[in-house]
């Protein structure tokens, strides 16, 4: 079965604490100033030089988003048994209530 938006979007919602620190400080800026943009950009590893316009194919993640997905992988990669790959699905039902009730729908849409 192939991802649907819905896989796409529970695998976001799990963003690390480094995401309230980012969100803080784009409180305190607005969209239309240059510091801004400058520190949404330094959110991505992208190369300087590189202007990146999403192709709808390949999008970079977020420093963020990076840092929870290696701090799993890491996780799995020192004990890949099942036992600990349990907890996997706990929070994977724990986040799908999240996202349900942040959309307003069912946990089993």
């Amino acid at each position: 079965m192939a991802p649907t938006r819905r896989d796409l979007f529970r695998s976001v919602i799990a963003l690390p604490a480094s995401w309230t620190a980012l969100t803080s400080a784009l409180q305190s800026a607005t969209p239309g100033d240059e510091p801004y943009w400058s520190m949404v950009q330094r959110q991505f590893p992208l190369e300087e030089r590189l202007i990146y316009l999403n192709a709808a194919n390949v999008c970079p993640a977020s420093r963020p988003v990076m840092d929870r997905h290696l701090e799993y992988l890491r996780d799995f990669q020192a004990n890949p048994s099942f036992q600990n790959r349990d907890k996997y699905l706990q929070m994977r039902e724990s986040l799908r209530a999240k996202a349900a009730r942040l959309l307003g729908v069912s946990a089993d849409e």
